[in-house]
Protein backbone atom coordinates (compact mmCIF):
# COMPACT_ATOMS: atom_id res chain seq x y z
CA UNK A 1 0.00 0.00 0.00
CA UNK A 2 1.47 3.18 -1.02
CA UNK A 3 2.01 5.86 1.58
CA UNK A 4 1.50 9.38 2.52
CA UNK A 5 3.25 11.35 0.08
CA UNK A 6 4.93 14.01 1.26
CA UNK A 7 5.13 16.36 -1.80
CA UNK A 8 8.04 18.49 -0.59
CA UNK A 9 10.28 15.14 -1.91
CA UNK A 10 9.32 15.92 -4.89
CA UNK A 11 11.63 18.77 -5.00
CA UNK A 12 14.66 16.16 -4.99
CA UNK A 13 13.99 14.09 -8.31
CA UNK A 14 13.32 17.63 -10.32
CA UNK A 15 16.58 18.67 -8.81
CA UNK A 16 18.46 14.80 -9.83
CA UNK A 17 16.87 15.06 -13.29
CA UNK A 18 17.61 18.68 -14.12
CA UNK A 19 21.53 18.34 -13.01
CA UNK A 20 22.00 14.44 -13.42
CA UNK A 21 23.84 13.50 -10.39
CA UNK A 22 22.76 13.11 -6.66
CA UNK A 23 26.19 15.53 -5.79
CA UNK A 24 24.83 18.01 -8.40
CA UNK A 25 21.22 17.81 -6.86
CA UNK A 26 22.71 18.50 -3.65
CA UNK A 27 24.44 21.68 -4.47
CA UNK A 28 21.65 23.09 -6.04
CA UNK A 29 19.14 22.40 -3.34
CA UNK A 30 22.17 23.41 -0.75
CA UNK A 31 22.06 19.95 0.97
CA UNK A 32 24.17 17.04 1.33
CA UNK A 33 24.45 14.50 -1.11
CA UNK A 34 22.97 11.91 1.81
CA UNK A 35 20.07 13.76 2.36
CA UNK A 36 19.66 14.00 -1.46
CA UNK A 37 19.86 10.17 -1.44
CA UNK A 38 17.20 9.53 1.37
CA UNK A 39 15.30 11.80 0.34
CA UNK A 40 14.56 10.31 -3.07
CA UNK A 41 14.40 6.85 -1.08
CA UNK A 42 11.58 7.99 0.92
CA UNK A 43 9.91 9.20 -2.14
CA UNK A 44 10.49 5.57 -4.27
CA UNK A 45 8.82 4.09 -0.95
CA UNK A 46 6.17 6.45 -0.90
CA UNK A 47 4.98 5.65 -4.59
CA UNK A 48 5.90 2.37 -4.67
CA UNK A 49 7.65 2.84 -7.45
CA UNK A 50 11.55 2.59 -9.05
CA UNK A 51 12.56 6.44 -10.31
CA UNK A 52 15.70 6.39 -11.70
CA UNK A 53 18.27 4.03 -12.20
CA UNK A 54 22.27 4.57 -11.33
CA UNK A 55 24.95 4.29 -14.33
CA UNK A 56 28.31 4.84 -14.51
CA UNK A 57 27.43 8.10 -16.06
CA UNK A 58 24.89 9.38 -13.24
CA UNK A 59 21.49 9.00 -12.71
CA UNK A 60 18.87 7.81 -15.49
CA UNK A 61 15.04 8.16 -14.80
CA UNK A 62 12.72 5.22 -15.37
CA UNK A 63 8.92 5.32 -17.15
CA UNK A 64 7.73 6.10 -13.60
CA UNK A 65 10.51 9.22 -12.68
CA UNK A 66 9.74 10.86 -15.46
CA UNK A 67 5.98 10.56 -15.19
CA UNK A 68 6.51 12.08 -12.16
CA UNK A 69 8.71 14.73 -13.24
CA UNK A 70 6.07 15.92 -15.46
CA UNK A 71 3.56 16.03 -12.42
CA UNK A 72 6.41 17.56 -9.87
CA UNK A 73 6.45 20.13 -13.01
CA UNK A 74 3.20 21.40 -12.84
CA UNK A 75 3.48 21.35 -8.88
CA UNK A 76 6.51 23.43 -9.07
CA UNK A 77 4.52 26.03 -11.49
CA UNK A 78 1.58 26.46 -10.07
CA UNK A 79 3.22 27.36 -7.07
CA UNK A 80 5.17 29.96 -8.95
CA UNK A 81 2.49 31.43 -9.95
CA UNK A 82 0.92 31.34 -6.56
CA UNK A 83 3.42 32.99 -5.42
CA UNK A 84 3.32 35.51 -8.64
CA UNK A 85 -0.41 36.68 -8.62
CA UNK A 86 -1.07 36.17 -4.87
CA UNK A 87 2.23 36.77 -2.68
CA UNK A 88 3.49 39.92 -4.10
CA UNK A 89 7.00 39.09 -4.01
CA UNK A 90 7.27 40.00 -7.99
CA UNK A 91 6.58 43.65 -7.05
CA UNK A 92 10.02 43.60 -6.42
CA UNK A 93 13.11 42.25 -7.25
CA UNK A 94 13.17 38.95 -5.37
CA UNK A 95 14.10 35.94 -5.84
CA UNK A 96 16.10 33.51 -7.95
CA UNK A 97 16.54 33.59 -12.26
CA UNK A 98 17.31 30.37 -13.41
CA UNK A 99 19.34 30.69 -16.91
CA UNK A 100 21.06 28.18 -19.54
CA UNK A 101 23.52 29.38 -21.97
CA UNK A 102 26.54 27.96 -24.06
CA UNK A 103 29.80 28.28 -22.19
CA UNK A 104 31.00 30.51 -24.81
CA UNK A 105 28.46 33.11 -23.25
CA UNK A 106 29.69 33.33 -19.16
CA UNK A 107 31.69 36.26 -19.49
CA UNK A 108 28.59 38.38 -20.90
CA UNK A 109 26.59 36.82 -18.32
CA UNK A 110 28.22 37.81 -15.68
CA UNK A 111 28.09 41.24 -16.72
CA UNK A 112 24.43 41.07 -16.33
CA UNK A 113 24.66 39.36 -13.30
CA UNK A 114 27.28 41.66 -11.42
CA UNK A 115 24.94 44.97 -12.21
CA UNK A 116 21.11 43.25 -11.34
CA UNK A 117 22.96 42.56 -8.14
CA UNK A 118 24.42 45.73 -7.34
CA UNK A 119 20.77 47.13 -8.22
CA UNK A 120 18.91 44.42 -6.79
CA UNK A 121 21.06 42.83 -3.83
CA UNK A 122 17.78 40.50 -2.90
CA UNK A 123 17.87 38.85 -6.96
CA UNK A 124 19.93 35.82 -7.02
CA UNK A 125 20.75 34.07 -10.30
CA UNK A 126 21.49 30.30 -11.30
CA UNK A 127 23.59 29.55 -14.30
CA UNK A 128 23.17 25.87 -16.20
CA UNK A 129 25.70 25.86 -18.49
CA UNK A 130 25.68 23.63 -22.03
CA UNK A 131 22.32 22.38 -21.27
CA UNK A 132 20.72 22.03 -24.03
CA UNK A 133 18.39 19.52 -23.24
CA UNK A 134 16.35 21.69 -20.32
CA UNK A 135 13.35 22.15 -20.92
CA UNK A 136 11.87 25.86 -21.02
CA UNK A 137 7.78 24.65 -21.53
CA UNK A 138 8.45 22.94 -18.07
CA UNK A 139 10.26 25.97 -17.01
CA UNK A 140 12.96 23.88 -16.05
CA UNK A 141 15.06 27.57 -16.55
CA UNK A 142 13.59 30.80 -16.78
CA UNK A 143 15.78 32.24 -20.07
CA UNK A 144 17.73 30.51 -22.36
CA UNK A 145 20.98 31.83 -24.77
CA UNK A 146 20.21 30.15 -27.58
CA UNK A 147 21.19 29.44 -31.35
CA UNK A 148 17.70 28.25 -33.20
CA UNK A 149 14.39 29.94 -32.78
CA UNK A 150 12.30 27.34 -30.78
CA UNK A 151 8.65 26.64 -32.45
CA UNK A 152 6.52 25.78 -29.61
CA UNK A 153 3.53 28.33 -29.22
CA UNK A 154 4.42 28.95 -25.32
CA UNK A 155 7.79 30.13 -25.88
CA UNK A 156 8.93 33.51 -26.89
CA UNK A 157 11.90 34.40 -28.27
CA UNK A 158 13.78 37.79 -29.40
CA UNK A 159 16.46 37.88 -31.95
CA UNK A 160 19.03 40.51 -30.55
CA UNK A 161 22.52 39.41 -32.01
CA UNK A 162 24.21 37.64 -35.20
CA UNK A 163 27.79 36.19 -34.35
CA UNK A 164 30.34 35.91 -37.26
CA UNK A 165 32.65 33.10 -37.20
CA UNK A 166 36.38 32.83 -37.93
CA UNK A 167 39.14 30.96 -38.59
CA UNK A 168 41.98 30.42 -35.74
CA UNK A 169 44.73 28.95 -35.07
CA UNK A 170 47.72 29.41 -32.75
CA UNK A 171 50.86 31.78 -32.87
CA UNK A 172 53.04 27.96 -32.59
CA UNK A 173 51.19 26.79 -34.99
CA UNK A 174 51.51 29.34 -37.87
CA UNK A 175 55.45 29.23 -37.38
CA UNK A 176 55.76 25.69 -37.40
CA UNK A 177 53.54 25.07 -40.60
CA UNK A 178 52.99 28.92 -41.90
CA UNK A 179 50.21 30.76 -43.58
CA UNK A 180 47.47 28.44 -44.78
CA UNK A 181 45.72 28.84 -48.07
CA UNK A 182 42.41 29.60 -48.79
CA UNK A 183 41.12 25.96 -48.59
CA UNK A 184 43.25 25.40 -46.03
CA UNK A 185 44.98 22.35 -48.29
CA UNK A 186 47.49 20.23 -46.18
CA UNK A 187 47.17 22.05 -43.12
CA UNK A 188 45.41 20.25 -40.03
CA UNK A 189 41.86 21.73 -38.96
CA UNK A 190 40.07 20.95 -36.20
CA UNK A 191 36.30 19.55 -36.95
CA UNK A 192 32.72 19.01 -35.19
CA UNK A 193 30.53 16.20 -34.79
CA UNK A 194 26.41 17.19 -34.37
CA UNK A 195 25.41 19.27 -33.17
CA UNK A 196 27.64 21.68 -33.79
CA UNK A 197 28.81 20.23 -37.16
CA UNK A 198 25.41 21.89 -38.43
CA UNK A 199 26.88 25.25 -37.45
CA UNK A 200 28.25 27.57 -39.69
CA UNK A 201 32.03 27.18 -38.95
CA UNK A 202 30.90 23.44 -39.53
CA UNK A 203 29.55 23.13 -42.11
CA UNK A 204 32.10 25.98 -44.20
CA UNK A 205 34.60 22.82 -42.90
CA UNK A 206 33.23 20.16 -44.49
CA UNK A 207 32.54 22.21 -47.51
CA UNK A 208 35.91 24.02 -48.21
CA UNK A 209 38.83 21.64 -46.51
CA UNK A 210 38.76 18.66 -48.85
CA UNK A 211 42.22 19.00 -48.95
CA UNK A 212 43.31 19.56 -45.15
CA UNK A 213 43.77 16.68 -42.73
CA UNK A 214 40.95 16.42 -40.14
CA UNK A 215 43.17 16.02 -36.92
CA UNK A 216 40.50 15.98 -34.41
CA UNK A 217 36.49 16.61 -33.94
CA UNK A 218 34.44 17.51 -31.23
CA UNK A 219 31.07 18.49 -30.41
CA UNK A 220 31.85 21.55 -28.37
CA UNK A 221 33.47 24.88 -29.60
CA UNK A 222 35.43 25.96 -26.42
CA UNK A 223 36.89 22.33 -26.59
CA UNK A 224 37.83 23.02 -30.17
CA UNK A 225 39.73 26.82 -29.36
CA UNK A 226 41.38 24.81 -26.56
CA UNK A 227 43.03 22.25 -28.80
CA UNK A 228 43.65 25.05 -31.48
CA UNK A 229 45.76 26.81 -28.53
CA UNK A 230 47.40 23.92 -27.94
CA UNK A 231 48.85 23.68 -31.54
CA UNK A 232 46.14 20.89 -32.80
CA UNK A 233 45.27 22.74 -36.19
CA UNK A 234 42.95 25.33 -37.16
CA UNK A 235 39.44 26.27 -35.44
CA UNK A 236 36.91 27.34 -36.67
CA UNK A 237 34.58 29.58 -33.96
CA UNK A 238 32.50 32.32 -33.47
CA UNK A 239 35.06 35.11 -33.19
CA UNK A 240 33.80 36.46 -29.49
CA UNK A 241 34.68 33.60 -28.09
CA UNK A 242 38.38 33.54 -29.22
CA UNK A 243 38.74 37.24 -28.82
CA UNK A 244 39.97 37.16 -25.24
CA UNK A 245 42.61 33.93 -26.24
CA UNK A 246 46.26 35.94 -27.16
CA UNK A 247 47.87 32.83 -28.29
CA UNK A 248 45.26 32.77 -31.02
CA UNK A 249 45.22 34.38 -34.40
CA UNK A 250 42.50 35.17 -36.69
CA UNK A 251 43.25 34.06 -40.12
CA UNK A 252 41.93 36.03 -43.30
CA UNK A 253 39.43 34.83 -45.18
CA UNK A 254 38.47 36.18 -48.59
CA UNK A 255 34.70 35.59 -47.51
CA UNK A 256 33.23 35.12 -44.42
CA UNK A 257 32.80 31.86 -42.79
CA UNK A 258 28.76 32.36 -41.77
CA UNK A 259 27.20 33.91 -38.61
CA UNK A 260 24.68 32.38 -36.12
CA UNK A 261 22.13 34.34 -34.85
CA UNK A 262 21.36 34.66 -30.84
CA UNK A 263 18.27 34.17 -29.55
CA UNK A 264 16.83 35.00 -26.27
CA UNK A 265 13.61 32.85 -25.23
CA UNK A 266 11.80 32.31 -22.20
CA UNK A 267 8.43 31.34 -20.88
CA UNK A 268 5.83 33.57 -21.56
CA UNK A 269 4.44 33.17 -18.27
CA UNK A 270 8.01 33.47 -16.82
CA UNK A 271 8.68 36.89 -19.36
CA UNK A 272 6.21 38.91 -17.39
CA UNK A 273 8.06 38.26 -13.92
CA UNK A 274 9.99 41.40 -12.96
CA UNK A 275 12.57 39.72 -12.35
CA UNK A 276 12.56 37.63 -15.44
CA UNK A 277 12.02 40.76 -17.56
CA UNK A 278 14.69 42.71 -16.04
CA UNK A 279 17.47 39.77 -16.97
CA UNK A 280 16.13 39.91 -20.84
CA UNK A 281 16.14 43.53 -20.55
CA UNK A 282 20.02 43.41 -19.49
CA UNK A 283 20.72 40.49 -21.48
CA UNK A 284 19.28 42.88 -24.60
CA UNK A 285 21.63 45.81 -23.83
CA UNK A 286 24.68 43.57 -23.39
CA UNK A 287 24.37 41.27 -26.67
CA UNK A 288 23.30 44.72 -28.56
CA UNK A 289 26.69 46.56 -27.16
CA UNK A 290 29.72 47.12 -29.78
CA UNK A 291 31.85 45.45 -27.24
CA UNK A 292 29.72 42.23 -27.15
CA UNK A 293 29.71 39.30 -29.12
CA UNK A 294 28.53 40.47 -32.57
Amino acid sequence: MMQDMNWDDVRFLLALRRRGSLAAAARALKVDQTTVGRRLTALEQQLGSRLFERHATGHRLTAAGLRACELGHAMETAAETVERELGGRDAGMHGTVRITAPGGFVPVLAGVFAELREEHPHLAFELLVDTASLDLVRREADVAVRMTKPEQPSLVARRVAALPWALFASEAYLRRRGTPPADLAGHDVIGYVAPVARSPGGAWLAEHTASAHVALRTNNVTSALDCAVAGVGIAAAPAFMARAEPRLTRLPRPREVGSSPVFLVAHRDAATVPRVRATIDRLVRFLKAPEAPR
